[in-house]
């Protein structure tokens, strides 16, 4: 099982804080937020983990986005500090665990979707958690794995 460094820990938070930080310094949804943000090209500095040496400070990250995208106030929906902070921690802990970009892990799990696994999933170990999401999805990393389960549904066409 792999374990995520401290630097990597260190971007989660910052992830985190960040999509926290979004219900005061943006009228947007949260869902279109989040969208916004793992499709952007900050969030490629995110991926790659330069933003660790990166000067951008919080308020330059949020002005970024909004001249990637425009200006907006789109959406309604707000989750709470809480599901925000956990949201862009997990979605962090999931780009890192499995060597994937931001724009990739949104397209498997879409702010809508992931917000329903906040109940459970915040009161998880992450690798765990994300381990368990990743699965829940049909993702399996560990070649051996894959093989049992291509084993298992070639051995149930044949029933």
């Amino acid at each position: 099982m792999k374990k995520l460094d401290s630097n990597e820990y260190a971007i989660c938070r910052k992830q985190g804080k960040l999509f926290q930080e979004s219900l005061k310094k943006t009228e947007l949804s949260s869902p279109v937020f989040i969208r916004r943000f793992m499709n952007s090209n900050i969030a490629l500095a995110f991926d790659d983990r330069s933003i660790l040496v990166s000067a951008i400070d919080d308020n330059s990250i949020f002005e970024s986005i909004e001249e990637e995208y425009g200006k907006s106030s789109y959406g309604k929906t707000k989750y709470s500090e809480d599901e925000l902070y956990w949201i862009g921690y997990i979605y962090r802990v999931m780009c890192f665990y499995y060597d994937k970009s931001s724009k990739y892990i949104y397209k498997l799990f879409p702010a809508s979707e992931i917000v329903k696994y906040y109940f459970i999933g915040h009161t998880y170990d992450p690798e765990h958690a994300v381990q368990d999401f990743m699965a829940e999805k049909g993702y399996i990393e560990d070649n051996t794995l894959r093989g049992v389960e291509i084993l298992k549904r070639l051995e149930n066409i044949k029933q």
